[in-house]
């Protein structure tokens, strides 16, 4: 029995990785350094991965389900990760590209920390279940698809 041992810990860390690992080997072959179109769609697509996964996180009951949504919210998230980063590389002039990089990365590092002390209180404070910290997830990632999708039409 696995629960809530650093065992099981470790198994939803390597499905995290696994995804990290098969997201951006899958989105490769529709996205183009030279189509700005394409960086953006793939990260429009990750968003609804992502959603999808913190969804399925909330839903599901038997750890290895868990561990497969994990992964695919994980693959969505690095999709992102490197395909906006791509995006800011890409659309920043060469002056200002060290700064935007510098500030895209802290705000990533605060973004962390702050999403882990929000699920933190979520769950001591205002006494949410993993599965409703998911779901909540879940509505941010589906939320950012919505905005992401609405300026992606106008451009």
């Amino acid at each position: 029995d696995m629960e809530g041992s650093s065992q099981r810990l470790g198994i939803i860390f390597a499905f995290v990785g696994i995804g990290c690992f098969i997201g951006p080997i899958l989105a490769e072959p529709w996205s183009h350094m030279d189509n700005v179109s394409s960086l953006e769609r793939s990260c429009l697509i990750s968003f609804f991965f992502m959603a999808l996964g913190c969804y399925g996180m909330s839903q599901f009951d038997h750890f290895i389900w868990i561990c497969i949504s994990t992964s695919v919210r994980s693959a969505g998230s690095s999709v992102v990760w490197i395909y906006s980063s791509l995006l800011l590389q890409k659309l920043s002039s060469t002056s200002m590209l060290g700064r935007v990089v510098a500030v895209d990365y802290a705000l990533a590092m605060l973004s962390e920390s702050v999403s882990a002390l929000l699920g933190g209180v979520l769950q001591d404070d205002a006494r949410m279940t993993a599965a409703q910290v998911s779901l909540l997830m879940a509505i941010v990632a589906s939320a950012t698809l919505v905005i992401w999708g609405m300026y992606f039409s106008r451009v």
